[in-house]
């Protein structure tokens, strides 16, 4: 199986932090991670090892409310190279 067995054995408990945006701790495993699934910072971007597309991908909204997170997100996912595009859809589009 590829899924740990603790994952079935143990409560999820979030990760705590100090509240300012700012853990390098899990930035760095989350580093960490992303090197071992083949990914490398490549002039400040996150491409794939053997086919150097960079990490993008987009956040489909349905509220404008939520953009001030996401904009939080895609800042702190900057940090590992990765782009997160976001885009409001209104409910028809959504």
């Amino acid at each position: 199986s590829l899924l740990p067995k603790n994952l079935f054995e143990e409560s999820y408990r979030l990760p705590s932090t100090d509240g300012l945006g700012k853990d390098r701790t899990q930035l760095k495993e989350a580093a960490a991670i992303l090197r071992r699934a083949g990914w490398r910072l490549d002039g400040g971007k996150l491409v794939n090892g053997k086919t150097k597309v960079p990490f993008v991908f987009e956040l489909l909204l349905y509220s404008p409310e939520d953009q001030k997170l996401a904009l939080h997100f895609a800042k702190t996912l900057k940090f590992l190279g990765i782009e997160m595009k976001i885009r409001v859809a209104d409910p028809t589009q959504y």
